[in-house]
């Protein structure tokens, strides 16, 4: 197998892994599962760092942009940051 079908297939990977995580969150919901529902929170934020690497964008590139996000929000008064201050929180989070 050539190198650049070893990354689409990791890249593969990483996504149908993502979407596993995604339901493993549903289903902790939905059972009240707390351990479970963290467990797949955690799953998703690792396989979000891993394939944002596998696709060349970095770690820490993906953290600036999360922060620009989080920046963006804000200012445009997002009604999570309204309701709960919980786009700040995660900021102050992220730049410490």
């Amino acid at each position: 197998m050539n190198e650049l079908a070893r990354e689409v297939e990791a890249a593969d990977w990483l996504v149908a892994s993502l979407t596993e995580a995604q339901a493993a969150v549903i289903r902790g919901f939905l059972r009240g599962e707390g351990e479970a529902l963290l467990d797949g929170l955690a799953e998703m934020l690792v396989l979000n760092y891993l394939l944002a690497g596998r696709l060349g964008f970095g770690f820490r590139r993906l953290d600036l942009r999360a922060r620009e996000k989080l920046r963006a929000n804000i200012a445009s008064r997002h009604e999570l940051e309204s309701w709960f201050g919980d786009l700040s929180g995660l900021l102050a989070h992220l730049e410490r």
